[in-house]
């Protein structure tokens, strides 16, 4: 974890994870990093669902949406947009793999 984030926060904590314990965050990381192997050495790559994939990156996708809140005061098409919407956005528009 961020040393930096744990003294002065930058974001809210990624809503995901919120109200998880500690044994369900565990067994999320485990499931992830089962995910992260299913494509490692395959030359053919599975496509995974919306619910692996927003696992996957949900991370990475709360930060991106963060960073894009804070600059989105002037734009009209992300004022209209939630998180979850973001996701399925970012979704449509991967490789899903």
């Amino acid at each position: 974890m961020d040393i930096l984030n744990d003294t002065i926060p930058t974001y809210p904590p990624n809503p995901i994870n919120a109200d998880l314990s500690e044994s369900e965050i565990s067994e999320n990381e485990d499931y992830v990093h089962k995910l992260k192997s299913i494509n490692l050495n395959r030359k053919r790559k599975k496509e995974f669902t919306f619910d692996d994939w927003s696992m996957l990156h949900s991370d990475d996708l709360w930060n991106l949406w963060c960073i894009i809140s804070d600059f989105k005061k002037n734009s009209i098409l992300l004022d209209k947009m939630d998180f979850s919407n973001f996701c399925s956005m970012c979704y449509e528009n991967s490789t899903r793999t």
